[in-house]
């Protein structure tokens, strides 16, 4: 008898201090009236009273509020509180209000059912946890303010991490994820994002009339951005979506200076109709398009400096029949061949600056106008014709003829005609920079500059006394700031030069010459492609030096020297593989130079002499204006970029002690007027 009093004893006192202990409350007071301030500093359960109303209360960073099975805090309207502690439901909500609510939280709100629910113009600022382990993290109706801080994180395991009716305002500088849509409201939504979106579903979906920008980062498993009508987006972050990163209604307002990147089957922004303008970049990994204009009852305009990628670049559905226009600086590019579809409508297509456009065009059925204002060198071509090509205010180094839009880039011939000066200048030098007398003779010269351009020419010859012949072969190359064009040119010439002396130590020189060769363009087929010009070449140049070492064993003192000298050379007409097949015509460039230069000879006490010398040269370049065919169309226009080049000169040359001169080399530095550094040789002898 004695034992079951005690076991029954026993589960008496359990049963008391498990309710005791269910009972107990976390804040006081317990059971507020209305208006009433509640602390919440220990551990117990929270408070439920579908009634209160203009209730405060502060959950302290010591309150451990847990309401179980049942939700945590239940009250009905103006509530304010305040968390800094933490705020739990294994069952139910953490907090659920009616209208008015203003709920700031520093710590922990963890439930299995909304972290937060409330009604009509509520207002949460999460710089702590919201936490919903099997549905939304926080669920608000009509008029619903959410800014989550830097260091805010808003988690729903398994649904919308933020959900409202209309006229949401949501701001993230933290961190939200979801296990379904991130955002999802209804109307007039506001949602912006400077921090990190993560999404199992859709990152933002909105109703009509809404403005979402982001300059954060949304990475999503569906649509990144999804909107109804009259929405405005701007992206200057990034968004990765497996499904559209952009997917808009009709009017919609679309600026992107970030970056869109698609790794499905899907486009980077999908709308009915509005304005797009693109600074950054929109690429699609998969088939679609990076920009498509689906069935729309309003004209759309697209404005693109930036980049646009796709399998098209962009594509308009059959079924829409609205103008779209398209200006282009940037770049776009199809994959599958065709870079852009306008579809039916009255649709245009400007080109301007250094835009690139990678694949066809095709415009569609309807009125549909070409103007072109630029372009980067290369080729466009039309599936179709526009029923309007406007190129009046096109660069003269443009051509549309029958589906093909050529850009010529007059920078390559520019460049390709101060290579020839430069040619001219080396032939000149090599044809008289030798020791003189009766005899045979090789002289060369050669130069490499920090630009990767690099000439050289080697002459040899044989001197009947004052006169002789020789042959000599010249070759350079340079390439163009553009890292696409190189221009090359060599060739062969025969020579015949003279001397005279007109003092003890002064002799006056000179030299003609003529010879064929051969100049090129490289570069890929979608700039200019390849071609290769032969010609023929013709140059004169004349020499005046003042050398004590060279008078009959005077020698001592300064030396003098100046060079002057003129190559005409004559292109034929070539052809390249790029710019459609278009031919250039035959075209002269008339080179120039001049050329000073002071030594002071500096004892050694040796065999040899050193001579330090410092000195300059000019270039000039003029090329005849050059014309470009294609069938049906010509044109004719200037080359471009500098036509003269000058350069200082710093250096030393070795030569034999004691007046001889059967051989000589020299080394140099040469700065030019553009900054440029490049090293000097050359060398000679007689035998």
């Amino acid at each position: 008898m004695t034992h079951t009093r005690c076991h029954v004893s026993l589960i008496a006192l359990a049963a008391a201090l498990w309710t005791a202990e269910a009972r107990a409350q976390a804040c006081a007071p317990a059971a507020p009236a209305d208006g009433d301030t509640v602390t919440c500093a220990a551990t117990g359960d929270g408070i439920r009273d579908g009634g209160l109303d203009n209730a405060t209360i502060t959950v302290t960073p010591t309150g451990n509020v847990q309401g179980g099975a049942n939700t945590a805090f239940e009250v009905d309207d103006d509530l304010t509180l305040t968390n800094a502690g933490a705020i739990t439901s294994t069952g139910d909500r953490g907090i659920d209000a009616d209208k008015d609510a203003d709920i700031t939280n520093t710590g922990t709100i963890t439930a299995r059912d909304e972290a937060i629910k409330v009604d009509d113009d509520a207002t949460v600022t999460n710089d702590g946890t919201i936490t919903s382990t099997d549905n939304r993290a926080i669920e608000g109706e009509d008029g619903l303010t959410v800014v989550n801080s830097a260091t805010g994180v808003i988690d729903a395991a398994t649904a919308d991490a933020i959900n409202s009716a209309n006229g949401l305002t949501a701001t993230n500088h933290g961190t939200i994820h979801s296990g379904d849509d991130a955002v999802q409201a209804d109307d007039d939504a506001t949602v912006t994002n400077t921090g990190t979106i993560t999404a199992d579903d859709k990152g933002i979906t909105v109703g009509n009339n809404a403005t979402v920008t982001n300059s954060g980062t949304l990475t999503v498993a569906d649509e990144g951005i999804e909107t109804g009508d009259d929405a405005t987006v701007e992206n200057s972050g990034t968004i990765t979506a497996a499904d559209d990163a952009i997917q808009v209604g009709e009017n919609a307002q679309i600026v992107n200076s970030g970056q869109l990147v698609v790794t499905g089957d899907q486009d980077g922004i999908d709308l009915d109709s509005g304005t797009v303008e693109n600074s950054g970049s929109i690429v699609t990994q998969g088939n679609e398009a990076g920009i498509d204009f689906d069935a729309g009852t309003n004209a759309a305009t697209i404005l693109n400096t930036g980049h646009v990628e796709g399998e098209a670049g962009i594509e308009t559905d059959p079924a829409n029949t609205q103008t779209q226009d398209v200006t282009n600086s940037g770049t776009i590019t199809g994959r599958g061949g065709r870079a852009i579809n306008l579809g039916e409508g009255d649709d245009s297509l400007t080109l301007q600056g250094k835009g690139r456009i990678t694949g066809t065009v095709e415009m569609g059925p309807g009125t549909d106008t070409l103007t072109v204002l630029g372009m980067a060198p290369g080729t466009l071509v039309f599936d179709t014709a526009p029923e309007v090509v406007d190129m009046a205010n096109a660069p003269a180094q443009a051509l549309f003829s029958g589906l093909t839009l050529v850009m010529a880039d007059p920078l390559v011939f520019g460049a390709a005609d101060v290579l020839s000066a430069r040619l001219g200048h080396a032939m000149g030098s090599a044809a008289l920079r030798q020791p003189r007398g009766d005899g045979w003779w090789i002289a060369g010269n050669a130069r490499a500059a920090e630009d990767d351009a690099s000439e050289g020419t080697l002459a040899a010859g044989r001197d009947f006394g004052s006169w002789g012949l020789f042959a000599m072969h010249s070759r350079g190359r340079a390439d163009l700031d553009d890292d696409l064009h190189e221009v090359d040119q060599h060739g062969t010439a025969i020579g015949l030069r003279a001397g005279w002396d007109v003092g003890p130590a002064t002799r006056l020189s000179g030299a003609v010459f003529a010879g064929t060769g051969e100049a090129g363009i490289e570069s890929p087929g979608f700039v200019t492609g390849n071609g290769t010009a032969d010609g023929d070449f013709q140059g004169l140049t004349l020499r005046l030096a003042h050398d004590p070492a060279t008078a009959g064993g005077a020698g001592s003192g300064p030396a003098f020297s100046a060079q002057a000298g003129v190559t005409r050379f004559a292109h034929d007409s070539f052809a390249v593989s790029g710019l459609g097949g278009a031919r250039f015509d035959s075209r002269d460039v008339t080179t120039s130079f001049v050329a000073l230069e002071a030594a002071l000879p500096l004892a050694t006490g040796g065999a040899v002499a050193l001579r330090p010398f410092i000195g300059a040269y000019a270039l000039f370049a003029d090329g005849d204006a050059v014309t470009m065919r294609l069938p049906g169309g010509s044109t004719r226009f200037a080359t471009a970029g500098d036509d003269d080049v000058t350069a200082l000169r710093l250096g030393t040359e070795l030569r034999p002690a004691g007046g001889s001169t059967p051989w000589h080399a020299r080394i140099e530095v040469q700065i030019e007027d553009g900054g440029d550094a490049a090293l000097g040789l050359g060398a000679s002898v007689g035998f």
